[in-house]
């Protein structure tokens, strides 16, 4: 298994990058920010008619995909307004972090939604944990205006906010999809056999984990989430452009 690197991330090489950490909000501006979420409720999207799994934001895994990628131009002049009016300050810190650790400039970009949130609300359930997948989103969006661009250097992230008591956090495999296409059946089979377990990586509030979406994981099982507790994350992507890398979601 590669390695989770646990201590605060240096600098980011994102084609390299299985998993990193960055502090980013204090324990009060997490609050700030997950009480401006809740108090922002007609603006949340179920996701599931009976999942208790809400976002707040234009999300192009969701949005964009099946060629939708105009429809999710619309909910972005929706969104993008309401988030940048509550959440203009965490967004500029976001992107200074990420211009410290990427050594590039990072920005971005109104035609593209601003990285949204990931709300759970407990009702006394265990919730179902979500898909394995890799973060292929980008796939869902018209790049052709930004020029040059490279998708195999992408990020992803994942800021929490505010966890149940239960804990939370992401499952990871060490199977890099990119990898795999350079491997032959019998390889890639080989492979995929001794990497059926995958390591745990925790959530901790104020803490964002930042990794390339190029690993297979999931969001981790939530259990025993008690009625009235929340789960709230932000969550967004980076792709480099040739005017700076692009934060979205």
């Amino acid at each position: 298994m590669i390695e989770s690197q646990n201590a605060v991330v240096g600098n980011i090489n994102a084609e390299e990058c299985y998993l990193k950490r960055m502090p980013i909000l204090s324990t009060e501006e997490c609050e700030q920010v997950s009480e401006t979420v809740i108090g922002l409720r007609e603006h949340w999207v179920q996701r599931h008619q009976k999942s208790i799994f809400y976002s707040l934001g234009a999300a192009s895994y969701m949005d964009a995909s099946q060629g939708r990628f105009h429809e999710y131009r619309e909910k972005t002049k929706l969104y993008n307004p309401v988030l940048e009016t509550h959440f203009d300050w965490l967004y500029k810190r976001l992107a200074q972090k990420f211009s410290e650790h990427l050594g590039e400039t990072c920005r971005y970009d109104a035609a593209l939604s601003y990285p949204g949130f990931h709300i759970f609300i407990g009702d006394g359930r265990t919730e179902g944990a979500a898909s394995r997948h890799y973060d292929l989103q980008y796939d869902n969006i018209d790049w052709s205006s930004y020029g040059q661009v490279q998708l195999s250097r992408q990020l992803s992230y994942t800021l929490a906010l505010r966890l149940p008591a239960s804990g939370s956090g992401l499952y990871v495999w060490n199977v890099n999809d990119r990898a795999l296409r350079t491997l032959s059946p019998e390889e890639r089979k080989r492979h995929l056999e001794q990497n059926q377990t995958p390591a745990y990586e925790s959530y901790e509030t104020g803490q964002m984990v930042v990794h390339n979406g190029h690993y297979l994981h999931q969001i981790a099982r939530l259990r025993q989430m008690l009625e009235g507790q929340q789960r709230i994350t932000l969550q967004g992507h980076a792709v480099w452009t040739e005017s700076g890398w692009i934060l979205y979601w």
